[in-house]
């Protein structure tokens, strides 16, 4: 059958030089011009065509061309119980030879999708071939037959080209995907193009880019833009990097002062008594909004409407709302020579919505006084929106005498909240952006929130002074913990001697969050200067502290640097930084810290934190100090979890660890004693092969045996494979005068190919494979039987012409296919699925029945078993006799067994796979 490649061949070809002219990288793939593509319906005959050659096994089967590519694409649809599509992938003009599409049974729906990817060859010469990878989506849409009528296939086409283009000395996998199926990639409305922007292999919606839009690309900027309608060529030109993008502040929206509209004649008049009149319906109980005519009254923009406006609000039976709305109507610069009585009533008026309502119109008006007002409003003002209003309409003004009175404000402002509205007043909702002389004036106060706010503007301005300006404002004295926030951030990326002596005074107050990117970058650090620093810190009253400079020092070498170390582990008495400080004594491998270690560990022996850093830190250090390998056979002895102290060990390297491994192949637990089997196959000890020998000759766990048959071979460079007695007598023979080779050995040269499909997603390997499937056909598998079949199925049809198989299926009782292996041919193959096709769900579940009859099989090297419940019925039911069996009679055979539980976790299934060398999966 013909492999569909998972890729398309991609010709790459970067550029020598960044410049105007020439792109930065240039993604190629070919041309497509001839493909197009109109979506319609396929209409399916009954009577297959003379040149499709019959597909077997389905009982209602339609035949039928798509038209693709300038060609018929030949397909076939079967409307059976189990609804299957076939599409000739390979153009070889047979639908037989293709694997199927298989549908869940139809349950009312009448339609589905099927997703193929076909190769398309594009170009060939001389050197190189480029294949297009276009995926099709078929999707089925089919109707109860009535009368004469057939079935249609409606197919629709998703289409997109898939390569890869050299970025930032990375291969990034690329896709331009169309959004019609015409595939003219002529704009970014059609085509959205996907780069792995962050370089993990994969795409995501956040990889998208815009065509023809920058985007940045770790330091670097580039834009993408596809330079021939057909999308055959993609080119990317380096171009300046778009700034980061940032939440822009939100500005009141404040029209232009002074505005004058239009007055029309008797306009006044007829707005007064449309008022009058709203008025009396009111007092006959008719729902009237006043407000909206007292606003047109203001919108004529008269003296007479001045008047009546006044009247209005002195009116001593005039609601409140309607005092508001007439104070607010004044909203025309007509009004202007009216502004100094309106300014009078809003210094002395205390109610807030008519404050505001006055701050507005004096706005409107132009009143060329109004910044004096507003400046009596800050005094006074008790609301926080009065407060707010009036602030920014005063920045609004833009006068030096405006500036003049926020900066009187902002001195003798001392609420944080109002100094906060104040700044942003002053330097933001006017409408030139802040100036460096304003931000760099305002550092200089002695209002922390005042220096909060200029720091995080300076450093949004990208100011080269921001360094300075952080450390002087450290220097005034820090009690905000937003400041000493922005002040760890600023000042915590540069990592210097003399920014560190700031930061970390700061850092127990700092958020917990900001404290972990702190320690972050600091692990970055190698600055001796900055050692100094540290080490002075080492001793500091809060423990985060202490927790970050050891971190931190564990990466920078020197003397001075273990001699502070080594101190600290003799005083500390906080377990988390005691950890920390063993991690950093370790990651110096300094000999003379052991004896320290040990004792900090056993002191802190029901700290689980203090021992693993124990652990690891030590076996950094190494095994030259016999305290080192004493505190390790005590762990050893110990601990009931010995996994991580033997991976401490050997991730060491270190050789002298090894005999103390070779007691534990010994252990009651075969996952203790399969990691030692491994370390030691990692290390490579002459003091292990006698005991690694003996547990060929006692140990029943396959996987156990496979390791200790690994380290045998790594360490000696024999083949000898698990047999004991062969390893026996060559180990007397060379064992007093044998060393281990400095080179570590290879295995025999095989023709074994990787693993080409899976059971289950179990991988199984196809070349030349002895393989039994022992299926279960209970009563219970009634819903998955017919998926367990597909996928014996699926697995047997990708044997090679070498391998061998048979499958059992068991229930009360056992059925089986063959009596031994058969080989694998196309008239095996259609045996096996008619053998298969009368197997039906019944019964109950005589599990060691079938894996007995499976194990007896001559020659076969792989068993799978499937299964979804206990076994109730045969002649060994219990989990403990079932493994004891198969101990007993794989012990030799050492057939690998893998299980697969549907439904419920399977313990028994589990643990026939562990201890036989297989692997196991729950569905």
């Amino acid at each position: 059958m013909h492999r569909v490649p998972a890729l398309l061949l991609v010709s790459l070809l970067a550029a020598a030089a960044h410049g105007a002219e020439e792109p930065a990288a240039v993604l190629q793939w070919g041309s497509a011009d001839s493909w197009r593509y109109a979506g319609r319906d396929i209409e399916l005959g009954t009577e297959p065509p003379a040149f499709i050659k019959g597909v077997t096994g389905g009982t209602d089967v339609r035949y039928g061309k798509a038209p693709f590519n300038g060609t018929d694409l030949l397909v076939a649809l079967d409307l059976g119980a189990e609804p299957k599509l076939w599409v000739d992938i390979d153009g070889d003009g047979q639908i037989a030879d293709e694997r199927p599409f298989v549908f869940p049974p139809d349950k009312g729906a009448r339609s589905t999708t099927a997703v193929v990817h076909l190769p398309v060859k594009v170009k060939e010469d001389d050197t190189w071939t480029t294949f297009h990878a276009f995926r099709l989506d078929f999707t089925l849409a089919w109707k109860e037959k009535r009368g004469d009528a057939t079935e249609t296939l409606r197919m629709t086409l998703h289409a997109h080209r898939e390569g890869h283009v050299l970025l930032e000395g990375r291969l990034r996998e690329v896709v331009l995907k169309h959004k019609q199926a015409d595939l003219r990639f002529n704009g970014p409305s059609k085509a959205w193009l996907f780069v792995d922007l962050d370089g993990d292999g994969t795409l995501a919606p956040s990889d998208e880019v815009v065509i023809g839009v920058p985007f940045r690309l770790r330091d670097r900027g580039y834009v993408a833009r596809v330079t021939d309608p057909a999308g055959g060529r993609v080119v990317f030109k380096e171009v300046a990097p778009p700034k980061p993008r940032s939440k822009p502040r939100k500005r009141p929206h404040i029209p232009p002062a002074g505005y004058k509209r239009p007055i029309l004649e008797g306009a006044f008049d007829k707005a007064r008594k449309d008022y009058e009149f709203a008025v009396k319906q009111q007092e006959r109980g008719v729902k009237v909004r006043l407000s909206s005519y007292v606003q047109k009254i203001g919108f004529t923009g008269t003296k007479p409407a001045f008047q009546y406006l006044m009247k209005l609000y002195r009116g001593s039976k005039t609601p409140n709302y309607l005092k508001v709305a007439a104070v607010g109507a004044m909203t025309s610069g007509h009004y202007a020579p009216f502004a100094p009585k309106l300014a009078r009533i809003v210094r002395m008026e205390k109610d807030p919505d008519i404050l505001l309502a006055g701050i507005r119109s004096l706005h409107f008006m132009g009143a060329s006084d109004r910044a004096a007002t507003y400046a009596n409003v800050l005094r006074r003002a008790r609301d926080a929106k009065v407060f707010q209003s009036a602030a920014e309409h005063l920045a609004y003004i833009q006068t030096p005498e405006a500036q003049a009175i926020l900066d009187a404000a902002l001195e003798r402002e001392t609420r944080g909240d109002r100094l906060q509205v104040l700044y942003r007043a002053a330097m933001h909702y006017s409408k030139q952006p802040p100036s460096r002389e304003r931000v760099m004036a305002l550092m200089s106060s002695d209002k922390e929130r005042l220096r909060m706010m200029a720091l995080e503007d300076a450093r949004a301005m990208g100011m080269p002074a921001l360094p300075a300006l952080a450390m002087a404002a450290a220097r005034k004295g820090v009690r905000d913990p937003k400041l000493r926030n922005l002040l760890v951030e600023i000042l915590g990326g540069r990592a210097d001697a003399v920014s560190l002596a700031v930061v970390l005074p700061l850092l127990p107050d700092a958020s917990p969050e900001l404290g972990r990117r702190f320690a972050a970058m600091l692990a970055t650090l190698r600055d001796p200067a900055a050692a100094e620093v540290l080490v002075s810190h080492l001793g500091d009253d809060d423990a985060r502290v202490r927790i970050v400079v050891a971190g931190a020092l564990a990466r920078i070498p020197g003397e001075r640097v273990q001699a502070a170390l080594r101190k600290r582990l003799q005083a500390e008495r906080e377990p988390a930084v005691m950890a920390r400080v063993i991690h950093a004594s370790g990651r110096q491998k300094d000999v003379e810290a052991s004896r320290a270690i040990v004792r900090a560990a056993r002191k802190h022996a029901r700290d689980g934190t203090v021992q693993a850093a124990a652990v690891e830190g030590l076996a950094r250090i190494g095994f030259e100090r016999p305290v080192v390998a004493a505190f390790f056979r005590e762990q050893l002895s110990r601990r009931e979890d010995k996994g991580p102290v033997i991976a401490a060990a050997v991730a060491s390297g270190d050789r002298r660890a090894g005999p103390l491994l070779v007691p534990l192949l010994q252990d009651d637990h075969w996952d203790t004693r399969l990691a030692a089997a491994q370390g030691l196959a990692r290390l490579r000890v002459k003091a292990a092969i006698s005991g690694l020998i003996d547990v060929l000759r006692d140990e029943l766990n396959m996987r156990v045996r496979r390791a200790a048959a690994h380290a045998l071979f790594v360490t000696t460079g024999q083949f000898l494979e698990d047999d004991h007695d062969t390893w026996s007598r060559w180990w007397e023979q060379h064992g007093e005068t044998f060393e281990v080779p400095e080179e570590i050995p290879s295995l025999p040269k095989t023709d074994d190919r990787p693993y080409a499909t899976t059971f289950y997603g179990l991988p199984v390997n196809t070349n030349r494979a002895r393989i039994v499937f022992v299926i279960d056909k209970s009563g219970s598998m009634d819903r998955q039987l017919g998926v367990a079949k597909r996928e014996a199925l699926k697995v047997i049809d990708k044997l090679d012409d070498k391998s061998r198989a048979n499958v059992i299926f068991f229930e009360s009782t056992i059925s089986s296919w063959k009596r031994n292996l058969q080989g694998v041919s196309p008239s095996t193959r259609r045996d096996l699925k008619r053998y298969m096709a009368t197997q039906q769900p019944q019964g109950g579940t005589n599990l060691w029945g079938a894996l007995e009859m499976a194990l007896d099989t001559k020659g076969v090297e792989a068993i799978y078993i499937l299964s979804d419940g206990k076994p109730n019925v045969g002649e060994l039911r219990s989990l403990s006799s079932i493994v004891q069996e198969v101990e007993r009679v794989n012990r030799q055979r050492r057939i690998v067994i893998h299980g697969v539980s549907l439904g419920r976790h399977s313990e028994l299934l589990k643990i026939l796979a562990e201890h036989n060398g297989g692997l196991y999966a729950q569905i």
